[in-house]
């Protein structure tokens, strides 16, 4: 909350640890004219269903689910 000097608030980040040697999510928005916050919880309900398959592929590529983009073969 807040701006200050800055003025209003333009951009907002979530960064999760976990058990792994990796943020289990790194998301941002760097400019929003409205609300950062809530276009950052726009990014996260749209990305908190696929998470655990990310974290999957990160720890064995083959065990995770294909999202039929090039280069993905299965």
């Amino acid at each position: 909350a807040g701006g200050g000097e800055a003025g209003p608030v333009h951009s907002a980040a979530l960064v999760v640890v976990g058990d792994h040697l990796w943020p289990i999510v790194n998301l941002r928005v760097d400019w929003a004219d409205v609300d950062p916050i809530g276009t950052l919880d726009q990014l996260w309900q749209a990305y908190r269903g696929q998470m655990q398959d990310y974290i999957d592929r990160a720890i064995n590529p083959q065990s995770a689910p294909g999202y039929a983009v090039p280069g993905d073969d299965r």
